[in-house]
């Protein structure tokens, strides 16, 4: 009967091994899917970055386009 023990204990540790060993690949491959991701993440914010400076400059130039045209007006109106 004590040897029936044995068997089990290896088998035991044959489960444990082949858990850890597929616990460790779960995380890899649930680290290589966050990879992924972050760099599409990244890849979009900077898109949508590029997207609101090329904005705001061409607010800035058309800001600066009415203000010439008020200044020209202004002049014209002096002389």
């Amino acid at each position: 009967m004590s040897n029936s023990g044995m068997p089990r204990a290896a088998s035991n540790d044959d489960n444990a091994m082949e858990l850890q060993q597929l616990i460790l690949r779960s995380y890899k491959s649930m680290n290589g899917l966050v990879n992924f991701y972050n760099g599409q993440l990244h890849d979009e914010l900077d898109d949508l970055m590029l997207s609101i400076q090329q904005e705001d400059q061409r607010q800035t130039r058309c800001t600066s386009d009415h203000s010439s045209q008020l200044t020209e007006a202004l002049d014209l109106k002096w002389y």
